[in-house]
């Protein structure tokens, strides 16, 4: 894919635990919270607090990357800190997990370490 390509697509994908998973027009100045409400919310038990954003660009030799970051929401979708502020960009995941998934993740590593 070209960096042209990339560009002329506008489009963002969402996933995970909300209401309408899908690609979705994107505009400049997008932000998680935009593309949430596009999706038509939240299902029971998404982390909002541990939204994962995963980023394609293009390097100087013209090879596809992966970025990720995570932002952190309030239930009303309000950025919690920094980097939450960052906009969305053309293109970009955002993934809502479950707060038990991120809990079935920490027990398997505790029992791993701390077998018994």
């Amino acid at each position: 894919l070209s960096e042209e390509a990339l560009a002329a697509e506008q489009k963002i994908n969402i996933s995970g635990l909300v209401k309408k998973p899908g690609t979705f027009d994107y505009f400049t100045g997008m932000t998680p919270s935009d593309l949430i409400a596009m999706a038509e919310g939240i299902q029971a038990g998404a982390d909002l607090s541990k939204v994962s954003i995963y980023r394609s660009t293009l390097d100087e030799r013209g090879a596809l990357t992966i970025t990720s970051f995570e932002v952190a929401l309030d239930d009303t979708y309000a950025p919690q800190n920094p980097e939450s502020l960052r906009p969305l960009q053309a293109n970009d995941l955002v993934v809502l997990r479950s707060k038990e998934d991120f809990r079935k993740a920490y027990a398997v590593v505790n029992n791993s370490w701390h077998p018994g």
